[in-house]
């Protein structure tokens, strides 16, 4: 859906949406944070390194968990949310309205152009935020992770408008480099969703952060090669003159 609204699709009640859509993403979070820590990172570790006391806080984790998970039901379930999918509703009719009563369809060539732009000017930014990949902050990372999905999808949505041979090497790299980005995001989500734990749990916090310490120039490995793809791509979504 992102991805979509991306386009200028000459709908003004889509420009309402995207506030909103921010908003509903990020009420996954935290629920998701723990999720991935409780049932990836630490049975990951305690598999090739087996310890009571990561037991004991994998035990200490669940009612955090489930405090999470309660604030992310207690979201679905309120009148925001409620609001929120009544917008989404509207916006398609209003759409759908504008599109058989007053406004003209947009061309098909108005929205590859658009395609091409969109295309190019997030490759852009996305080569931006790697630059100086090998000693990115966890917070810039982050940042390339994002940049990164946002032209993935947006990609997955356009595809079928570009030569298929060229659009899935680029979707391939894309989807690569998102992946080890989304692993150095979990190592580095885990050591910071530990922080309140560490006072009683202090020895299984610390073989968190020296798995975590241990796994990462694996990842940025990984996540260099990867790069390679992304940095090499053609600008095959250039628009042809």
């Amino acid at each position: 859906m992102d991805a979509a609204l991306r386009f200028n699709l000459h709908c003004p009640a889509l420009a309402a949406l995207r506030t909103e859509l921010r908003w509903a993403l990020d009420t996954t979070s935290p629920a998701r944070d723990w999720d991935v820590l409780l049932t990836h990172t630490l049975p990951a570790l305690q598999a090739v390194s087996p310890d009571a006391a990561l037991d004991r806080l994998m035990r200490a984790i669940q009612p955090v968990r489930r405090a999470a998970h309660a604030d992310l039901n207690a979201a679905l379930g309120s009148a925001r949310f409620g609001q929120f999918l009544l917008l989404v509703g509207r916006a398609l009719l209003s759409c759908q309205q504008a599109s058989l009563v007053a406004a003209p369809k947009p061309r098909m060539d108005t929205l590859m152009a658009q395609a091409h732009d969109l295309m190019a000017k997030q490759h852009r930014q996305l080569l931006r935020r790697g630059d100086g990949l090998a000693t990115l902050s966890d917070a810039a990372r982050h940042r390339l992770r994002i940049a990164a999905k946002k032209q993935r999808y947006l990609l997955a949505f356009v595809a079928e408008i570009y030569p298929q041979r060229a659009s899935r090497a680029y979707l391939a790299a894309l989807t690569s480099v998102q992946q080890q980005l989304g692993d150095l995001n979990d190592l580095s989500v885990a050591q910071r969703c530990l922080q309140d734990l560490r006072p009683r749990h202090a020895w299984a916090c610390g073989l968190v952060q020296g798995w975590c310490a241990a796994q990462t120039p694996h990842l940025l490995a990984q996540l260099a090669s990867a790069w390679g793809g992304v940095d090499a791509a053609k600008a095959f979504w250039r628009r042809r003159a």
